[in-house]
């Protein structure tokens, strides 16, 4: 597994799946969500998170897509390493957007 956000050749976050989850673990003081049903037949589920900025409405490292012209988010998974007796999978992408303007003193 492999989590990419790229614009063009610079890239903004690639990290494997692991190493993206520790580092959610790492700046949210909380573990991932991870569900596996380890029978056969039944999913798994995992989340990986990406955070950009220190805190909420972070001026600084806050990501601004208007910024950017070509910004890609880039998913690439094995389902045959991971669940080899599913017969279809699924990938979701899930986003928090803030576009409210506020004011941090």
């Amino acid at each position: 597994t492999k989590i990419e956000l790229i614009d063009g050749s610079d890239v903004l976050h690639s990290l494997d799946g692991g190493q993206n989850q520790a580092l959610c673990i790492f700046d949210r003081k909380c573990p991932t969500m991870n569900h596996g049903q380890y029978i056969n037949a039944n999913s798994q589920r995992s989340l990986y998170g990406i955070d950009f900025g220190r805190f909420l409405f972070d001026k600084e490292l806050a990501l601004d897509p208007s910024r950017f012209r070509n910004l890609q988010l880039k998913v690439s998974y094995d389902s045959d390493i991971s669940d080899d007796g599913v017969t279809s999978g699924s990938l979701e992408v899930w986003a928090d957007l803030f576009d409210e303007k506020v004011d941090v003193d």
